[in-house]
């Protein structure tokens, strides 16, 4: 690869990193205000709002989540080992420097 071309990767690189992160930004911002506004409704005391452009809906929820330490502690690892699935993947970490 000639110097030119590493440049150009190098600078294609520069750029995506740099977008991501001001993407990184843009997003935690989001979230942030996202999380202020949904805080606002669950705490207003009203089930529902309705406008021209949306319905807010609040309700509650529940999940169900297995306790794999106590599981472990009753039955031992090795039982329930057969039962764990794992998923492999690539992650691409955004941090400032």
């Amino acid at each position: 690869m000639t110097n030119t071309a590493t440049n150009n990767v190098v600078d294609i690189k520069t750029r995506a990193a740099n977008r991501l992160m001001e993407i990184n930004s843009l997003r935690k911002q989001l979230e942030k205000e996202e999380t202020e506004l949904k805080n606002m409704f669950k705490s207003s005391g009203v089930s529902s709002f309705e406008t021209n452009a949306a319905i807010i809906l609040v309700s509650e929820k529940s999940r169900e989540s297995l306790d794999r330490v106590s599981l472990e502690v009753k039955l031992g690892s090795e039982a329930i080992k057969e039962f764990v699935k794992t998923t492999t993947y690539l992650q691409v970490d955004v941090k400032k420097k």
